[in-house]
């Protein structure tokens, strides 16, 4: 038996008629919503700790806090949860059979301003932008933003500037930039980090000097440019942590501060229906300001089927798990460190969890064992690790730790992806990737796994990739539409993904540059087209494909138009 929860739209702040609802919720209880407008603040929100991989860890202040529940379900029936301020939408944390259904989640205020380029030259770069629509105003050489919920300057945060119209011919461009005071490091991007200065022009105008010795920039005379100034990752919109048997039906994502959904530890995730994108009639150029998607160490089964995802800042969808560092190695204990800058308290192991050592040099697995405890220290960046038999002898510091266990099955059908960077499928489980509609700035689909780049782990073994359409991909970055790829240093010959079949698929382009493939063997690519549409400008002579350290990759029954 289900119990019910009816909310009634008010007028005003609804945040603490739904806490105390999702408070209250026993077991199998539906909170039922009506097929109107709901606005949420953060006065009586839920204050808590919480670390999400790849993201600000620390105080979130939450809207929908889903903490330790079991069958509950939030029927929007068409409602449209409209958020203010600077606040966390969803948590769901250490619970299960959780259904999230029927419903959009939308910010009052943009969560990055819009520029157009004006002029662009070696000594400056002219913006205007609609003050009212995007407050603004520059102090002593600083821009501070006049966001709902607090101002942002850029002497505290480090911006990011993306040119959204030089997309496809000549590649986008995105650069952080250090305006005024700022004075944070550019280890994003550290080519583009530019250094600059801001002057009020009027009439909405805006220049941004460059400082001597800051790299420059070709921008183009109206294009539109996306300055990212928001939050640094310090809130998403979902976040799925340590939970099972969570689905999404129809929800959707019009403007999300940093990831749409970043799930970790979760078991079974099914998304069906998701749409992740621009409002229509509405002009912005962005959805989510990061990853619109983004799974770490999450297992059972993930589903996509059936979903749009579009416009996001950073990828469509990233999956993988989490590379530890090896520091200290003895019997039966190990000391590993996180080493992504951006995880904090996030701890991928659990008891019972059988995990590999991969040598830091080869990238081979050189052994294996069972976790009795795994704890993290004071410090939130060290997990202290008791073994369940002896460690074997081999197992030294610098070497790399990886639990392949706690890696999802992956199937994702019936998608289309619009103008996102890429999309990250990486897990050691089987992934079928088919009937989906693919059009993205950087390759289309990426296999990779990165132990010393951004320590995410995705060593592949069995992944279908069939009758899908490639449109376009990687040409604003000229890139290959599919990249199989390890990203560290290794030996010659170090074989990290296998079992890699590619057939059936429509690839449709200007540079005919299909597959890279690395670190790999077991490759099939068989019974695909390829469609040349109008060649780049000065575009030079490329092999459709390119195959390094790897072994047994197959190219038969292709229709290429080269």
């Amino acid at each position: 038996m289900s119990n019910e929860i009816k909310i009634k739209a008010k007028n005003g702040n609804m945040t603490p008629i739904v806490r105390r609802a999702i408070e209250s919720a026993e077991e199998n209880t539906i909170l039922t919503f009506e097929a109107t407008e709901y606005h949420f603040y953060g006065a009586d929100c839920y204050e808590g700790e919480f670390y999400p991989s790849n993201n600000k860890s620390g105080r979130k202040r939450v809207i929908f806090p889903i903490l330790g529940k079991k069958g509950l379900t939030i029927e929007g029936n068409g409602a449209r949860f409209i958020f203010h301020e600077r606040v966390f939408p969803f948590i769901v944390q250490n619970s299960e059979r959780i259904t999230l259904r029927a419903f959009s989640v939308d910010f009052e205020f943009p969560r990055n301003y819009q520029a157009v380029v004006v002029n662009s030259t070696e000594e400056y770069l002219d913006f205007y932008i609609d003050k009212k629509r995007f407050p603004y105003s520059i102090r002593g050489g600083n821009m501070i933003c006049h966001a709902e919920g607090g101002d942002v300057t850029s002497r505290d945060y480090k911006f990011f500037l993306s040119d959204y119209d030089k997309d496809v011919e000549e590649g986008t461009t995105i650069a952080s930039i250090m305006i005024g005071d700022c004075t944070m490091d550019s280890e994003n991007f550290p080519a583009d980090g530019l250094k600059t200065d801001a002057l009020e022009l009027g009439g909405g105008i805006v220049r941004f000097l460059y400082r001597k010795n800051s790299p420059r920039l070709r921008y183009y005379e109206g294009h539109r440019i996306v300055v990212h100034y928001d939050e640094d990752r310090e809130n998403d919109t979902f976040f799925l942590d340590d939970s099972r048997d969570v689905a999404f039906e129809n929800v959707s994502i019009y403007r999300g501060p940093g990831m749409g959904i970043i799930a970790q530890l979760t078991e079974n995730i099914s998304l069906k229906g998701l749409r992740i994108g621009c409002k229509d009639g509405r002009d912005d150029l962005i959805s989510t300001t990061a990853d619109a998607l983004h799974f770490v160490n999450c297992s059972g089964k993930v589903t996509l089927k059936n979903s749009y995802v579009a416009h996001s800042l950073d990828d469509a969808w990233n999956l993988h798990g989490v590379y530890t560092h090896i520091e200290a190695a003895g019997d039966k204990r190990l000391l590993v460190r996180l080493g992504h800058r951006e995880q904090s308290g996030f701890n991928p192991y659990k008891k019972g969890d059988v995990v590999e050592v991969i040598d830091g040099k080869t990238l081979e697995i050189k052994a294996k064992f069972t976790i009795a405890s795994a704890v993290l220290t004071e410090d939130f960046k060290h997990i202290s690790i008791e073994a369940a038999e002896k460690i074997p002898s081999c197992v030294k510091e610098n070497d790399y730790l990886e639990n392949p266990g706690r890696m999802p099955e992956v199937e994702m059908t019936d998608n289309e992806i619009f103008k996102c960077p890429s999309i990250l499928i990486s897990t050691s489980k089987r992934v079928y990737f088919a009937r989906n509609k693919i059009h993205t700035r950087c390759a289309g689909l990426r296999i990779t796994d990165s132990p010393k780049l951004w320590y995410e782990s995705g060593r592949s073994r069995d992944v279908t990739v069939e009758n899908n359409d490639f449109i376009h991909c990687g040409e604003g970055y000229d890139e290959y539409m599919i990249r199989i790829a390890e990203y560290s240093e290794h030996e010659e010959n170090a074989i990290v993904h296998k079992n890699i079949k590619i057939a059936g698929n429509r690839f449709t382009g200007k540079n005919a540059k299909l597959l890279s493939v690395s670190c790999a063997e077991n490759v099939e690519f068989s019974g695909n087209t390829y469609r040349r549409a109008r060649a780049v400008k000065g575009e030079r002579e490329a092999c459709p494909f390119s195959v390094e350290d790897s072994r047994n990759i197959r190219f038969f029954e292709n229709d290429l138009e080269l």
